[in-house]
């Protein structure tokens, strides 16, 4: 009888210490998929204020989203932030809140290469390549300014892009020369 309450209590115990490791493991698991749904709730806020073209909200979601350490691994996170700041430059009302959007949104295109050149080229593909859009812009603002006698200002504004054009060629390879191409291209065309 005591054998038998011994190995009652020993067999308790360990159902016990068997339900304690399934609780942490169910906690753990559960983190994770939290986390991983917080991710990709982040990128869903951005993608929904974007297609609903508010840019004031897809800026603060992006901006939110970068801030978390995990997001700024994500390319995606990044590509995003390139196409709203995009957006935000072309925004006659919003461009004076962020005066360097044009820059901050070549940089956002360059740090998603650099995460992930091959998700970040089709995507940009399906978008007609807004990184190009984006350099027509800013030589429009040189040309403008050229014309206006503000030749510092066209100087530049003309460098900024070449600049993250050589910058992108060293780092991305072949999608850089791509668009090392495509802003030759642009200017050649600005200059006809």
């Amino acid at each position: 009888m005591i054998i038998q309450n011994q190995l009652t209590i020993k067999t308790q115990n360990n159902n016990y210490q068997i339900k304690k490791k399934m609780k942490k493991f169910l906690f753990a698991a559960i983190a994770v998929l939290f986390a991983l749904s917080l991710s990709a709730q982040d990128i869903k806020k951005i993608r929904s204020a974007y297609d609903k073209k508010d840019w004031a909200k897809a800026k603060e979601a992006v901006d939110l989203a970068l801030a978390t350490e995990k997001e700024q691994k994500n390319w995606e996170a990044w590509y995003y932030k390139g196409m709203v700041y995009g957006q935000i430059a072309k925004d006659a009302t919003l461009k004076t809140t962020v005066p360097d959007a044009w820059i901050l949104s070549f940089e956002a295109y360059q740090k998603a290469m650099e995460l992930d050149s091959k998700q970040t080229e089709i995507s940009m593909m399906t978008k007609s390549y807004p990184v190009f859009e984006n350099y027509l812009e800013l030589q429009k603002e040189a040309n403008a300014f050229y014309n206006s006698g503000n030749y510092q200002g066209a100087l530049d504004n003309y460098r900024k892009p070449t600049k993250l054009a050589v910058s992108s060629l060293k780092t991305n390879g072949r999608s850089a020369r791509l668009t090392l191409f495509f802003i030759t291209m642009l200017a050649l065309q600005q200059c006809s």
